[in-house]
């Protein structure tokens, strides 16, 4: 991975993540949201994808919590673009995907409970970003319960 000069990772990407920025989670049920609660569900915050691991450091499809950095109208475009792609994939058990929206939570707040968020960008998303952590599984499940509030707070539907 190289990182620019003004501390970038991914070329594409605006600047480094900022503790200050909101980054959002894309939604679409039935996978990562409740249509009827409203609720963000556990298989949107995968214990595998947040522990320790070795990573893979490839803009645009880094290894870890995808998610986009709300730094201006076309973040939630593209965020929008990408979960519309998403959704349109033919589950395996043939129960269509619906887009939802996107919940919201301060990087801040995800750096002092552990987590890291990278500037990942690429074509077509240049906001993207991914969530990762150096925490074993126990630690992770926390993290993931604890985040799950906080994104719960903060749903937005399309």
């Amino acid at each position: 991975m190289t990182t620019v000069d003004d501390g970038r990772r991914c070329p594409l990407s605006p600047g480094p993540v900022q503790s200050s920025e909101f980054i959002a989670l894309g939604l679409y049920s039935p996978d990562l949201i409740d249509k009827t609660t409203g609720k963000i569900t556990k298989e949107a915050l995968k214990t595998d994808v947040l522990k320790a691991q070795a990573h893979v450091d490839l803009c645009g499809d880094s290894s870890g919590l995808s998610v986009a950095r709300l730094i201006g109208i076309s973040s939630v475009d593209e965020l929008k673009s990408t979960i519309g792609q998403i959704a349109a994939r033919p589950k395996n058990s043939g129960v269509p995907r619906e887009v939802f929206g996107h919940a919201t939570v301060l990087v801040d707040w995800l750096m002092k409970n552990g987590a890291a968020v990278l500037d990942d960008g690429k074509v077509g998303f240049t906001s993207h970003a991914v969530v990762r952590t150096s925490m074993g599984k126990a630690e992770v499940k926390k993290l993931r319960e604890d985040l799950i509030n906080q994104l719960n707070r903060n749903v937005v539907r399309w």
